[in-house]
């Protein structure tokens, strides 16, 4: 438990620099690619629909992207199909800005709490929210999670785009 605690607690610091208002001194810029996902439970233990935001860049120095991906799932239908399929119900991409950037911050501090002050609980289905690094260097998870309302506004203001 102490172990944890500490890691938790590294992890906390390292993205202390999150709160800056200059883009370029991000820590999302030291990514290639980072995938924050949030899954309901509408189909219960095989969980539910899937929403993606993924946020990368095409050049070494250049602006970061994000990429709204959504697959819904069909509760009536065997779940492995769902999760086999390679394509989305809805998707978007748009160039970030520094106030996306900000909100993908705050995704990650919220991420975070949810976890510290998640009681370990042992469960059949809920939500999970998920931040994973394309490498798997940076993984943070939370389930059963509970509605995740920085992603929520996220997810809003890249679809308004």
């Amino acid at each position: 438990m102490k172990k944890i605690k500490t890691i938790l607690i590294c992890l906390i610091w390292t993205f202390n620099s999150f709160s800056q208002n200059d883009q370029k001194t991000s820590k999302l810029y030291s990514f290639k690619e980072i995938k924050f996902s949030h899954t309901n439970d509408k189909c219960g233990e095989w969980g539910g629909n899937n929403e993606t935001i993924v946020v990368f860049r095409t050049e070494y120095k250049g602006p970061l992207f994000i990429e709204y991906r959504k697959r819904i799932m069909d509760c009536n239908k065997d779940p492995t199909i769902h999760y086999e399929r390679k394509d989305y119900d809805e998707r978007k991409m748009v160039k970030s800005t520094k106030e996306d950037i900000k909100l993908l911050e705050l995704c990650i501090e919220e991420l975070v709490e949810m976890k510290l002050s998640n009681q370990a609980i042992l469960t059949h289905s809920g939500i999970t929210n998920e931040i994973i690094s394309r490498d798997s260097t940076f993984v943070i998870r939370d389930y059963p999670s509970k509605e995740w309302l920085n992603f929520k506004r996220l997810k809003n203001r890249v679809l308004k785009k």
